[in-house]
């Protein structure tokens, strides 16, 4: 997202990019909106934001500017020192199983919220399988009419544009990621790869991208779906889809706009 750090829906401004005596409420909020999002001409009316979450629009002078921050699924806050279940928000000091012999198994910690019991990791089962909107940085930065995409959010994308893996993007240096295409309209919008981290390190840089999605996956509650994609598929083709992935790792976010008839 681009440095406009209010809630649009408030109108409460902390940035002086737009004056607010400039605008009624509507107006700025459509400016805001014209801005930050692009039409791609879906069926679902879904707007797609530009950048993502975290990203400065006004500083875009390397690959890095580009990224935004890494978040872990459903949590509010970005670029944590360590990403693991230990340092996880939804996780519960649980200590060690001991088995007859006194020998330790299992994890010390559990998953304490969007759980099931069908996973050993998870310590609770309130059977909740989408992000409550408490949990879902999007709107809790932005207010409802903004989101984070679900899985059937990432498949009208794909299916609704023709997407192209680009290398040093805007002549950028290292800035590699995805065009993707309307083909109703013709609009545009570019997904970099901002690699991902898992624990302390930063994975793949330039290499891979990986998106949250709202959507916890169905059968290992443990996981969440994201929309991932890379250069390496067969014959060097992009490799794009959406996968399941350890919820405690950082990926990026890319909101979303909704109106008040898709809420």
């Amino acid at each position: 997202m681009s440095k406009y750090n209010f809630n649009i829906d408030s109108v409460s401004i902390e940035d002086n990019i737009i004056e607010k005596s400039m605008y009624d409420s509507k107006s700025l909020k459509q400016t805001y909106i014209d801005f930050n999002y692009v039409d791609l001409g879906l069926s679902s009316g879904v707007l797609w934001g530009k950048y993502n979450l975290d990203v400065d629009c006004n500083k875009l002078n390397n690959a890095k500017d580009w990224y935004g921050g890494y978040y872990a699924w459903g949590e509010l806050k970005p670029n944590k020192v360590c990403y693991s279940l230990k340092d996880y928000k939804f996780s519960k000091y649980m200590g060690y199983k001991t088995l007859s012999d006194n020998k330790l198994y299992g994890s010390k910690y559990k998953y304490s919220k969007y759980t099931s019991d069908n996973d050993n990791l998870c310590c609770t089962n309130d059977g909740i399988k989408v992000l409550l909107p408490e949990d879902t940085v999007v709107i809790q930065r932005y207010g409802i009419h903004y989101d984070m995409p679900n899985d059937l959010d990432f498949t009208e994308l794909m299916k609704g544009t023709k997407s192209k893996f680009i290398y040093n993007y805007n002549n950028v240096n290292g800035l590699n990621g995805v065009v993707l295409t309307s083909l109703k309209n013709k609009n545009s919008i570019f997904f970099p790869c901002a690699g991902y981290y898992f624990e302390y390190t930063h994975n793949d840089e330039g290499n891979y991208g990986a998106y949250w999605s709202k959507n916890r996956a169905y059968i290992a509650p443990s996981y969440a779906s994201y929309l991932g994609f890379s250069n390496r598929g067969k014959d060097n083709s992009l490799a794009m889809n959406i996968y399941e992935s350890l919820r405690y790792k950082g990926y990026s976010i890319r909101p979303i706009y909704k109106n008040d008839e898709q809420i």
